[in-house]
């Protein structure tokens, strides 16, 4: 008999973390699941983890394959998944022992499309909290209203803490090739729900790593968040939702280049000025930005600064780049 839930469950050279991550799952309060544990190249020993956890629990599927990056992975599992319900799993994350119980209650309760629960942050060498759970209120929203809450920031842009109906991946993929591929693809899934629930219990821990992939600054990431902002456009665009969401699109674009976008600039080891010009343009001239149209966009006050200097005198936001990073690196 099919399981209810398939959980996938991608790495990478996770060796560290692989064994406890597959435990809380294989801990669950709701046991009708199958945990997909998708290889993507591993060569740090971590096929041993996996392989004593399907010789112990038949629920633990498990595929290996060359190296193809993280979305190239999760196609992986979807499609090799059986469940009637998807959720995602980073490997070196955990979860609540009801994370499922949990979600799959709401989202057959209220015949949701996908649920959304909170995330508990804790750092590498740490467990999460788990002890304030949350109040448990629910807040529903239909496709429009889910996408707008994904532009402002209250829905986290990760896919890993949702449960989704699996209808949801007949027609859709992940992007392979691209960091800030979550968002890439939380902008195509939520126009093609029609109720969203978001609970307020953090139930999947997530792991805070330093050495993490968007942690570390590198030129493809600098290119990928302006590639990933025109995609986030255009699959609005084709929702016929552009115009509905024109002020969250921007203020989420000014989020996402002209303040994370600096931040990652400012991190990296050299400046790159041709991409502070790209991010630029793009913010003007395709996402329609001016500096006088920042101070009725809803933005947090430091993203509305470094925004402001990048939109302004091109000179200014060069000194003003050229001294946050002479700041950060002059250790």
């Amino acid at each position: 008999m099919a399981p209810l839930v398939s959980i996938i469950l991608p790495t990478f050279n996770d060796r560290t973390y692989l064994g406890a991550t597959i435990a809380a799952v294989l801990a669950q309060s709701h046991d009708n699941f199958e945990l997909i544990v998708v290889d993507d190249g591993s060569s740090d020993g971590s096929d041993l983890i996996y392989l004593a956890a399907a010789r112990s629990d038949a629920r633990v599927r498990h595929i290996r394959q060359a190296n193809q990056g993280l979305s190239a992975a999760r196609n992986t599992g979807l499609s090799l998944a059986r469940g009637e319900l998807i959720a995602f799993l980073d490997s070196d994350d955990l979860l609540h022992p009801d994370f499922l119980h949990v979600l799959v209650h709401t989202l057959q309760a209220e015949t949701a499309d996908v649920v959304v629960c909170q995330p508990d942050v804790f750092s590498d060498g740490q467990q999460p909290a788990f002890t304030q759970v949350g109040t448990g209120e629910l807040v529903r929203l239909d496709g429009p209203q889910a996408v707008g809450a994904l532009l402002r920031g209250d829905i986290v842009t990760n896919v890993w803490n949702r449960l989704y109906r699996r209808e949801l991946f007949e027609r859709l993929r992940f992007l392979p090739g691209i960091y800030h591929e979550d968002l890439e693809f939380s902008a195509r899934l939520f126009p093609l729900t029609h109720k969203v629930v978001c609970i307020d219990a953090r139930l999947y821990g997530y792991r805070k790593r330093s050495g993490s992939i968007l942690s570390t600054p590198k030129p493809k990431l600098l290119e990928d968040r302006i590639q990933v902002i025109r995609l986030v456009y255009a699959s609005l665009k084709n929702a016929g939702m552009e115009r509905e969401l024109a002020t969250e699109l921007q203020a989420m674009a000014i989020k996402h280049l002209g303040y994370y976008g600096m931040k990652d600039l400012v991190r990296s080891p050299k400046v790159d000025w041709a991409w502070f010009d790209a991010m630029k343009e793009c913010l003007v001239k395709e996402c329609g930005v001016t500096s006088a149209g920042l101070k009725s966009l809803p933005l947090p006050a430091k993203a509305r600064k470094w925004a402001g200097l990048a939109l302004g005198p091109t000179w200014l936001g060069r000194i003003f780049l050229a001294y946050q990073h002479w700041r950060a690196h002059r250790a």
